[in-house]
């Protein structure tokens, strides 16, 4: 019988077209609804996953034969990782596949929000004409403070390198080599920063992680940037700093109110408030999701699923 790859989610068809060659049977399951992927897929001896369903104990362990879980992206808090440790179930990422679309569309963010591009546009297309209103900050005054340095982090903080701004960068797990970046612990970040970027995975411990205290700890109002994950940011205190002045501005690519799958958002009272703010800026989840990154994780992701049979 031929090797079984599940397509799970919709992907570049280039990591099916590749597989395929390979000579595994590679399955477009992504129509077939979480109770029917129980019941009739398992012979598979991979996944190939986003985020449309969890890849929980329940489901996992319905594919006695499931060799790895291939995420097409960064972000691993969809997949039970100590079972697949303790089954022997390798898990793949590729994060190196989108860092650099993360960084630029943070870049762009960032530039947005300093330049008052947003409110600028709406009111020259109502004709507005206004200069004095609308002048802006240059980056090289302020000071960045980016939290989490992995790849997206990383890639952020040498982009930013060469505006001229000072980049601090806070990660308690990692030790900063990069000579443009200074590490700092959080309070020193709260104190010094005017801007803050937020690259941290989710887990239990970056839950919620701009709350009200928080915001009330930076010592400086300041930009908000979040690339990373919707649930790092509780939206009810992000809009309270908002109204406050606290928070100059935002700049969110993900929300609290996403759906797990990241395909939609749930609308509510607080949502539509944020939207009506000329100093908000939100993309729906694109921030990884150049033609490019598309490309380049159908690359990593190959190379890191066939090295298991080579």
């Amino acid at each position: 019988m031929e090797q079984e790859i599940l397509f799970i989610d919709k992907v570049h068809p280039s990591l099916e077209e590749r597989l395929t060659n390979e000579g595994f049977n590679c399955v477009d399951v992504s129509r077939v609804s979480y109770l029917d992927l129980k019941k009739s897929y398992t012979n598979a001896i991979g996944l190939v996953v986003r985020s449309r369903v969890p890849m929980n104990v329940e489901l996992i362990s319905t594919f006695p034969k499931l060799q790895f879980i291939a995420r097409f992206g960064a972000g691993m808090e969809n997949i039970d990782l100590k079972y697949c440790q303790e089954k022997g179930i390798k898990c793949f990422k590729a994060p190196e596949g989108n860092m650099t679309a993360v960084a630029e569309h943070a870049m762009g963010m960032v530039l947005s929000l300093l330049n008052h591009f947003p409110r600028a546009t709406n009111e020259v297309k109502n004709g507005i004409w206004l200069r004095a209103e609308n002048r802006g900050t240059e980056l090289e005054s302020l000071t960045v403070g980016i939290i989490g340095y992995g790849y997206m982090g990383s890639a952020l903080a040498k982009r930013l390198s060469s505006f001229g701004c000072d980049i601090l960068v806070n990660d308690p797990y990692k030790e900063v080599t990069d000579n443009f970046v200074k590490q700092v612990d959080l309070d020193t970040i709260k104190r010094e920063c005017n801007i803050i970027s937020l690259h941290l995975p989710q887990s239990d411990e970056t839950l919620g992680y701009i709350s009200k205290i928080f915001i009330q700890e930076m010592l400086n109002p300041f930009y908000l940037i979040n690339t990373a994950r919707g649930k790092h940011v509780v939206s009810e205190d992000l809009l309270a700093g908002l109204q406050s002045g606290k928070i100059l501005g935002a700049a969110l690519d993900v929300l609290d109110r996403e759906k797990a799958s990241f395909e939609g958002i749930k609308k509510d009272a607080v949502l539509s408030q944020l939207l009506r703010l000329n100093n908000v800026i939100i993309t729906p989840h694109i921030a990884g999701w150049t033609h490019q990154s598309n490309q380049k994780m159908a690359d990593i992701l190959l190379d890191q699923i066939l090295s298991i049979y080579k």
